[in-house]
């Protein structure tokens, strides 16, 4: 498993949430922060548990803003997440 965070923009994030939903295999989740009421973002961000060479991992690894992270980092980060949009 590929523990990993992407960085891109609001209509991007939607978009492959959808796609990841949709793609899903066993064993893997998105999670991305939502946005605070009333506070725009220039930048939103998801973190990832994929298996290698699934179609979420390559559709990952096409965002400019796609950086692989240990399982420690990966767990300290989501436990930080308040209010997620996720899928898995």
């Amino acid at each position: 498993m590929i523990f990993a965070k992407i960085q891109t923009n609001r209509v991007s994030l939607k978009r492959y949430l959808t796609s990841f939903q949709y793609n899903r295999v066993v064993g893997e989740v998105l999670i991305a922060p939502r946005p605070e009421q009333g506070k725009e973002q220039r930048y939103y961000f998801a973190y990832l548990i994929v298996k290698r060479n699934s179609v979420n991992y390559l559709n990952a690894n096409k965002f400019k803003g796609y950086k692989e992270l240990n399982k420690e980092t990966y767990s300290k980060a989501v436990g930080q997440v308040e209010h997620p949009w996720s899928a898995g």
